[in-house]
C-alpha cells in the first residue's frame, strides 16, 4: 500500500527576506523560490527502479521509469540531479529519505507551479515542493582591534550620518560589550574548535583566516572562494567569528584561535537555496564542525521538509548551531526588503537553533532609531513566550570591522571592512563564543552551550525591562561570565584517568590541583553531568545527585576511588570538580571528564574443532620434528580452522604413535594475527617482532597417542576475521626421538601455508631461523583451541532459524559443554561428507536436512551416562507464545536403547537452577515420540505460557547404553519464535500543569525501532475509543538510548479532569498506544489570554488525518477569517466561515466533506486562510 504523500503547498508561496544588512539604496529583486527548476522525493521504490545519478556533479536526461519520463517532456525538464550529498548516518539517511530527493531543471515552456502540481500526482513521487531560497543576514596587537567595540567598549564607535558615513559622534557605553578581553585570559580558543560558517563562501587565501577543508555547495565544486555574485559577505562572518588573534594584523575575531570551515551556498547569482543549505549542515556535522553559524533566513518560513531534518541530524550529531533573528529595513535606503521586525526569520525559528539579534553600542536593540546611526535597518524579535522556538534566544554586537575579500573584490577596496553590520555580524559573534566554551571543554552539548550562554548573558533593560523580553531575549552574550561559569576560577583535578579493571570495576584516579583542593567525583550512564550548584555540598549518601545529571561516587581528599559492581561490556562516563570551601563560599571547578568501558563477560569457554576419534593425514615434521634436537616452525591457520573471534585460553597439538621416551620437553609458542596465506619461499618467515609470546615453558611428553595441551600464559585475543600463525620454538636439547619421528595429525590445504627448520647441534634462533634442513609444507598440524567468546545481545527477531552451515562449531553465540561422563560428551558439527567418511556407517545416505551441515551427539563414542549440553545464544523471550522447532533425525528401533535429546528453557546457558523440560525426542523410533520409520522429523514445543525473560533453548544429548560401531543422533534447522516486543519501550509518560497554565506532555523513551513518530490524543474521559489528536506527527529519533520529548496542549478552555494517551505509529504502518496520563485542568486566576505577536495559519494536525483535520491558527489584530478547502488542481470544494474574531488563537476544524456533505476521497488538499490582508496556505493529506 502506498506510504501516504506530504506535500508543500502550491497555492501559497512564502516571502524570502534580506537578512543580511544591505548598504543603503541596495535590495533590488530577491524572488522567493527559483523558476527553472523543482525538487521531488521518490519513493522507495522508483529510486531502486531509476536510473539516477549518484553524486552532486553527475547529471540524467531522464529517470529511465516512464510516468517520470513522461512528465519531464511536457513540463520542459530537461536534466535531473541528486538533490543532496550522502551522509555518514545510513540509517538516518534511510529513514528520512534524504538521498531519495532529486532536482528536476526546467527550460521555462511550463510554469514552475504547474510543473509542481504535475509531478505531485505522480505515484512515484512521494514529496514534491519549490526550490527555495535564503539570503545573508548581512588586548591583541591586531591594528584594527580598538574599533570593536564589541569586545572592549570604550565608547569609540563613530555615528552613521546620511551622506557621510561613519563620520558622527563617538557613541557607546563603557563597559557594554561581550567582556571578551577578560575572557581571553582563559585563551584565544583552541585551533581544534571548527566553526562552520555557512554563506557566500570565504576568502580562502585571506592571512587573517584560519581555515579547514569547506566544499562549494552552491555550484557544487570542492572550491568554496567567495565569489559569488554578493560576494564578501561570507568572509566578513568569518572574520567575526574566528580573525586570527594576536598576529600583528588586521582584525580579531571573538575566537580567534579556532578555525573556520567554508561552506559556500551561494550560486553564481547570489541565490542560496535551501537545498545547497541542507547540504551544507549535514557535510558540517559529518567532517568535525563544532559549531554552525549561519547569517541568512527566509522570512514568513517557519519549516522546511529538506532543512528541518538537517538541523536535527546535525544538533543530535553535537553541533551546536546559531542564526541570526533578521533584519527589517526602512524602504526609504533599501527598496524590496523585508519590513515586518516582530518575526524571525528561518532558520532561526527552529528548534534546533541559537537565534541571535543584534545590539547597539549603548545596550539596545538594534533599530531605526538606535544611538549609532545606521538609521536604513534594524534586527528582527520574535514572539513573548520565552524559550518557544519562535522567540529571540540571544543578542551579540554589530557594526564591527571585519576581513573583506582582498584587494577590492568585495565591500571595500581594502583587505577590511569597518563596519559589518546586521544580525549578520551577530551570529558569528555568538558562535565564536560557543566556540571559546567548547574550547574549554568538548562535551558541552548544544543543549548545555545555550543554556550556559543565556544564563550568564547581560540583561538588555532600555527595550523590555528586567529579564528576558521578547525584543532582547535573555540579553547580551557575556563570554567572560560564560567562561567563568564553567570553569569557576577554581583549577581542576588534573591527570584524571579512568582504567578497566575488570568486568566489574574501573579504577578511577587523578591528581589535586596545586591548591589541594579536595574533589567530587560523580559518574553517569549517558555521558551527561549537570553542574554542582554554588553553596551546596554533595556526598554519595544523603545528596548524591548533581542538578543536570550526575551521581556522586565521592568527595573528599584523596586522589583514588574504585567503581565496583558494573556491568560487562558497558561504558561509564566521569566527571571530577575540585572543591573549594572558603569560610561559607562552597564552590566547584569546571570539571574535567572521561570514560572507562568494563572488560566484555566472557562465555565458558568452548573447543573448536572437536575430537573425532578420527586421523586421516599424519606427518612427522610440524609442529616439531622430534627425530632432531632443535626445531621451529610457523604455521597460519584460515579463520575456518580456527573458529570464531575471543580469546584463545588453551591449544592442542595432536599426537599420533612413535613416541619412545616421555622425556622433558622445553616449547615457546608465539601467536599473531597475519594477511599471509603462503610462504613463497623457505626463508619467506615472519618476523620475531610481529609475534606475541603466549606460552614458554617445560613439560613431559606423554607416551601415548592424543592431544597435547598448553594453557596459554598469555591468552590470546582472537579477530575472528585475519589468519593465525602460531610459531613453535623447540628450544631444549633435553628430548630427542632416535626413531623415525613424532606422527602428529595433519590437514593439508593451500599450497604452502607452514615452514619449519631443524638441525642437531645448535639451538634455532626464531628471530633469523636459518638451519641446517630447512622447507615449506602443503599442510598444517591439526589443533584444537579453547576460546572464550563474547556474550552476545540477546536475539530480539524473530523467526530465527540455525542450520550449523557455518565453518565452525558451534555457531556464533552458541555454548557447547559437557556436563558427565569420563570420556566428555560434547556437541560436533558435521557435514554430510564426514557422515560418509565413517562417522556413522547408517547415515551415509541420509545427508543433513538442509545446507551443509548438522549438530551431532556422538553418543557411540561414550560410555554409558554420558552427556552434552548444546545451548543457544540469550533470547529475548517478550511475547505471549514463544516456541522452538527443530529437526532430528532417528535411525533406530530398539526399545532398549534410550538414547535421546531433552529439550530444556532456562535463563542460564546451562543446566543450573530450575530449567524447563520442554520435550524429549529419542533415538529409537520405537520410543516416545512414535514415528514410523527412521528419517528427519521436525519437532516443536511451547515454552511455558507468558514467558517473559531472556533465557537459552538447551539441547542436552544423553548417551543411555553405549554401542560400538553404533550410530549418533543429529539435529538440525532450530527455529526460535517469539511474538515481537513493542517497536517502543516507554519508560515514562506525564501531564503536568505549565506556568502559563498550558499541560506539558513529556515522555521518555529507552529504545525505538523503526517508529515513524508519535502522537498525542485527548478526551475528557477514559475512554481511548473516542479521544481525538491534538498534535502533529511529533518524529522519533529510531535510537537504541535514551530520548525525551515534551508537547505542549494549548487548546483547554474548559475546567475538568482530562485524559492523555500516546500513539507510536511505526514504519510499518503498525501503531501502538500508552496511557492514559491524567491531570486536572483549571481556568481560574490565569490572567487575561495573550494575544498573539503574528497572524499566522499553523500546520494542520494530525497529518495525514481521518476523519478531521484540526487548522489551528492565530490573530494578532482582529479581523474577519475565512477558509477555502481545494483539490490539486485548484479546484475550491469547501468554504468556511469563522467570522469576525478578536485578537486570539483559535482553531477550525474540516471533516473531509465538501460544500453539499459529500466525502472527499483519499489525496492532497490545501486550506487557504484568509483574515483581513493575511492570506496563508498549507498542505494536508486526507488518508482513509
Amino acid at each position: 500500500m502506498r506510504k501516504a504523500l506530504l506535500f508543500l503547498s502550491v497555492i501559497f508561496f512564502v516571502s524570502v527576506a534580506l537578512s543580511a544588512v544591505a548598504k543603503p539604496g541596495e535590495g533590488g529583486d530577491r524572488p522567493a523560490f527559483a523558476s527553472d527548476r523543482i525538487k521531488i522525493k521518490l519513493s522507495s521504490d522508483a529510486k531502486y527502479r531509476a536510473e539516477l545519478p549518484q553524486d552532486l556533479l553527475s547529471e540524467k536526461s531522464s529517470f529511465g521509469i516512464a510516468s517520470l519520463d513522461s512528465r519531464m517532456a511536457r513540463n520542459g525538464g530537461y536534466k535531473l540531479r541528486r538533490a543532496h550529498r550522502r551522509v555518514d548516518d545510513y540509517a538516518w539517511e534511510q529513514m528520512t529519505g534524504f538521498d531519495r530527493w532529486f532536482i528536476i531543471h526546467l527550460n521555462g515552456s511550463v510554469n514552475v507551479q504547474d510543473a509542481l502540481t504535475d509531478f505531485l500526482e505522480d505515484p512515484e513521487v512521494e514529496e514534491a515542493e519549490l526550490e527555495y531560497f535564503m539570503y545573508p543576514q548581512a588586548i591583541p596587537n591586531d591594528p584594527y582591534y580598538a574599533s570593536n567595540w564589541g569586545h572592549n567598549n570604550t565608547g569609540q564607535f563613530p555615528s552613521w550620518l546620511s551622506g557621510s558615513g561613519y563620520t558622527g559622534p563617538l557613541v557607546g557605553t563603557s563597559g557594554w560589550d561581550t567582556k571578551a578581553q577578560e575572557a581571553w585570559n582563559y585563551g584565544y580558543g583552541n585551533s581544534n574548535i571548527i566553526i562552520a560558517i555557512i554563506d557566500t563562501g570565504v576568502d580562502l587565501t585571506h592571512p587573517d583566516l584560519r581555515l579547514v577543508a569547506g566544499y562549494d555547495f552552491g555550484d557544487n565544486d570542492s572550491n568554496p572562494m567567495d565569489d559569488s555574485g554578493d560576494a564578501g559577505h561570507g568572509t566578513l562572518a568569518s572574520g567575526i567569528a574566528a580573525a586570527k588573534a594576536n598576529n600583528n594584523l588586521g582584525v580579531t575575531g571573538i575566537a580567534g584561535g579556532c578555525s573556520i570551515m567554508p561552506l559556500k551556498v551561494a550560486a553564481s547569482n547570489g541565490t542560496m537555496a535551501f537545498t545547497s543549505i541542507a547540504n551544507a549542515i549535514t557535510y558540517a556535522a559529518d567532517n568535525g564542525a563544532h559549531v554552525i553559524s549561519m547569517s541568512l533566513g527566509a522570512q514568513g518560513t517557519t519549516s522546511d521538509t529538506a532543512v528541518d531534518p538537517t538541523l536535527a541530524y546535525a544538533y543530535n550529531k553535537g553541533v551546536v548551531i546559531f542564526a541570526s533573528s533578521g533584519n527589517y529595513y526602512d524602504t526609504a535606503y533599501v527598496q524590496g526588503g523585508n519590513t515586518t521586525q516582530d518575526s524571525m526569520g528561518y532558520p532561526a525559528n527552529s528548534q534546533y537553533v541559537i537565534s541571535v539579534g543584534a545590539s547597539s553600542p549603548t545596550g539596545q536593540r538594534k533599530s531605526f532609531t538606535s544611538s549609532d546611526g545606521v538609521i536604513w535597518y534594524g534586527s528582527c524579535y520574535g514572539t513573548a513566550n520565552k524559550d518557544n522556538r519562535l522567540a529571540l534566544d540571544i543578542m551579540a554586537p554589530t557594526e564591527l570591522p571585519s576581513t573583506d575579500m582582498q584587494g577590492n573584490a568585495g565591500w571595500s577596496s581594502s583587505d577590511y571592512y569597518f563596519y559589518f553590520g546586521g544580525t549578520s555580524c551577530a551570529s558569528p559573534y555568538a558562535a565564536g563564543c560557543a566556540a571559546l566554551l567548547l574550547s574549554q571543554d568538548n562535551t558541552l552539548t548544544p543543549a548545555q552551550i545555550r543554556n550556559i550562554l543565556t544564563s550568564t548573558a547581560t540583561d538588555m533593560t532600555i527595550d523590555g525591562g528586567v529579564g528576558w523580553d521578547q525584543y532582547t531575549g535573555y540579553g547580551m552574550v557575556n563570554i567572560y561570565a560564560a567562561l567563568q561559569s564553567i570553569t569557576g576560577g577554581i583549577p581542576n583535578p588534573t591527570s584524571f584517568i579512568a582504567s578497566t579493571y575488570s568486568t566489574s570495576q574501573i579504577d578511577i584516579s587523578w591528581t589535586k590541583n596545586d591548591n589541594n583542593d579536595n574533589v567530587l567525583l560523580a559518574w553517569s550512564p549517558t555521558g551527561t553531568f549537570g553542574t554542582p550548584v554554588s553553596g551546596a555540598s554533595y556526598d554519595p549518601v544523603t545528596n548524591n545527585s548533581i542538578p543536570g545529571g550526575g551521581i556522586v561516587l565521592y568527595n573528599g581528599s584523596q586522589n583514588n576511588f574504585s567503581h565496583l559492581g558494573l556491568s560487562p561490556k558497558t561504558t561509564y562516563y566521569y566527571r571530577a570538580w575540585s572543591v573549594r570551601d572558603v569560610g561559607k563560599a562552597l564552590n566547584y571547578s569546571s570539571g574535567v571528564s572521561i570514560s572507562a568501558t568494563t572488560d566484555m563477560e566472557l562465555s565458558d569457554e568452548i573447543t573448536t574443532v572437536p575430537i573425532t576419534g578420527n586421523i586421516y593425514n599424519i606427518n612427522q615434521y610440524l609442529p616439531i620434528m622430534a627425530y632432531y634436537t632443535y626445531s621451529y616452525s610457523q604455521q597460519i591457520y584460515t579463520p575456518e580452522l580456527v573458529g570464531p573471534g575471543g580469546k584463545i585460553t588453551k591449544l592442542r597439538f595432536q599426537y599420533w604413535n612413535n613416541f619412545q621416551a616421555t622425556n622433558s620437553n622445553n616449547w615457546t609458542i608465539y601467536f599473531a594475527h597475519t594477511s599471509k596465506t603462503d610462504f613463497s619461499e623457505n626463508m619467506d618467515y615472519i618476523p620475531l617482532s610481529s609475534l606475541t609470546q603466549v606460552y614458554s615453558g617445560t613439560f613431559t611428553m606423554p607416551s601415548t597417542y592424543g592431544w597435547l595441551e598448553f594453557t596459554l600464559q598469555t591468552p590470546f585475543t582472537y579477530n575472528g576475521t585475519d589468519n593465525l600463525v602460531i610459531a613453535v620454538d623447540e628450544n631444549s636439547a633435553g628430548y630427542h626421538n632416535n626413531s623415525s619421528g613424532t606422527l602428529w595429525g595433519s590437514w593439508p590445504y593451500g599450497t604452502y601455508p607452514a615452514l619449519v627448520f631443524f638441525q642437531d647441534g645448535s639451538n634455532i634462533d626464531p628471530a633469523n631461523p636459518s638451519a641446517s634442513n630447512q622447507g615449506r609444507a602443503a599442510f598444517v598440524p591439526k589443533v584444537q583451541f579453547d576460546i572464550q567468546r563474547e556474550i552476545v545481545n540477546p536475539i530480539t527477531s524473530f523467526p530465527t532459524t540455525w542450520s550449523f552451515d557455518e565453518s565452525y562449531f558451534p555457531p556464533q553465540g552458541w555454548l557447547d559443554l559437557n556436563t558427565s561422563g569420563s570420556t566428555g560428551g560434547v556437541w560436533n558439527g558435521v557435514t554430510a561428507a564426514d557422515v560418509s567418511a565413517g562417522d556413522s556407517p547408517s547415515m551415509a545416505t541420509a545427508g543433513t536436512h538442509s545446507g551443509s551441515g548438522m549438530a551431532s551427539f556422538h553418543s557411540y563414542l561414550y560410555a554409558p551416562g554420558t552427556k552434552g549440553i548444546l545451548a543457544t545464544p540469550p533470547i529475548n523471550f517478550w511475547g505471549s507464545e514463544s516456541s522452538v522447532s527443530f529437526w532430528m533425525y532417528r535411525d533406530n528401533n530398539d526399545t532398549t536403547t534410550a538414547d535421546r535429546v531433552n529439550v530444556y528453557f532456562n535463563t542460564t546457558a546451562n543446566l543450573n537452577g530450575t530449567p524447563v523440560l520442554l520435550g524429549t525426542v529419542h533415538r529409537s523410533y520405537t520410543l516416545a515420540p512414535v514415528e514410523a520409520s527412521a528419517g528427519w522429523f521436525e519437532y516443536s514445543y511451547l515454552l511455558p505460557a507468558g514467558t517473559k525473560a531472556v533465557g537459552h533453548i538447551i539441547f542436552e544429548g544423553v548417551d543411555a547404553s553405549q554401542i560400538v560401531n553404533g550410530y549418533n543422533m543429529f539435529i538440525d534447522d532450530v527455529t526460535i519464535f517469539s511474538d515481537q516486543p513493542l517497536p517502543v519501550q516507554l519508560s515514562s509518560f506525564t501531564a503536568a500543569i505549565s506556568a502559563d497554565n498550558y499541560v506539558n506532555l513529556n515522555w521518555v523513551t529507552q529504545t525505538e525501532t523503526d517508529v515513524l513518530g508519535f502522537y498525542v490524543l485527548r478526551n475528557n474521559s477514559d475512554d481511548l475509543s473516542s479521544a481525538i489528536t491534538v498534535s502533529p506527527l511529533i518524529q522519533a529519533t529510531n535510537t537504541s538510548s535514551q530520548q525525551s520529548y515534551i508537547f505542549t496542549d494549548r487548546e483547554l478552555f474548559q475546567e475538568g479532569t482530562y485524559y492523555y494517551w500516546l500513539q507510536n505509529s511505526d514504519l510499518d504502518g503498525s501503531v501502538g498506544f500508552h496511557g492514559p496520563a491524567s491531570i486536572a485542568y483549571s481556568t481560574l486566576d490565569v490572567g487575561t489570554p495573550e494575544i498573539p505577536l503574528v497572524t499566522e495559519l499553523a500546520p494542520v494536525y494530525p497529518n495525514p488525518f481521518n476523519p478531521v483535520a484540526h487548522i489551528p491558527y492565530s490573530l494578532k489584530d482582529a479581523a474577519a477569517v475565512t477558509f477555502e478547502i481545494y483539490n490539486v488542481r485548484g479546484q475550491v470544494l469547501r468554504h468556511i466561515n469563522a467570522g469576525e474574531k478578536s485578537p486570539g488563537k483559535y482553531q477550525a476544524l474540516w471533516d473531509g466533506c465538501d460544500d453539499s456533505g459529500r466525502e472527499c476521497s483519499t489525496g492532497i488538499y490545501y486550506v487557504r486562510m484568509t483574515a483581513g490582508d493575511y492570506v496563508q496556505s498549507r498542505k494536508m493529506i486526507l488518508c482513509k
